[in-house]
């Protein structure tokens, strides 16, 4: 099994590791044109068939790293058919149902820095969702993707 890898946090760090990626993705599809002039039309297809396949496998292996908002965009990415081969759609589809939750401690501790004492009023009724016992739930639980009436409770 392969190494975890840590996540990338802190806003600064984060938009250079996007930026980063955005660069490799861009400059791949960048050479892959260049060399358009100089291959037939089969084998354009298989170079760029090639490149979208590695690029699927880097923007998943950086959306594990990342996590948040780049996974949900990367997840959205991966039901556009219309946009990259099936190939590497499947590629992208493995965001949906094989990334690990997130440890609380962690979500609770970029909460802290980013919101400081606020966060216990914004997000009161989301870390008290669960139990009697004060169960902790991952936010997600409560996010957009979960269809519940206002008021009713998770199990």
């Amino acid at each position: 099994m392969a190494a975890k890898k840590t996540l990338t946090s802190g806003r600064a760090r984060r938009a250079i590791k996007i930026g980063g990626l955005a660069s490799q993705v861009g400059s791949s599809y960048l050479w892959t044109s260049l060399r358009k002039p100089f291959l037939d039309a089969a084998g354009y297809e298989r170079e760029l068939r090639a490149t979208h396949l590695k690029n699927a496998r880097r923007i998943v292996e950086s959306s594990q790293q990342l996590r948040g908002a780049f996974m949900k965009l990367i997840q959205m990415l991966s039901t556009r058919t219309d946009l990259l081969p099936i190939e590497a759609i499947d590629i992208l589809k493995t965001t949906q149902s094989s990334a690990p939750p997130m440890d609380y401690k962690l979500i609770a501790k970029q909460l802290r820095q980013e919101l400081g004492k606020l966060r216990h009023r914004l997000f009161r009724t989301i870390l008290l969702i669960g139990s009697d016992q004060n169960d902790q739930l991952p936010l997600a639980r409560a996010g957009a993707s979960c269809n519940r009436e206002p008021g009713s409770r998770l199990a």
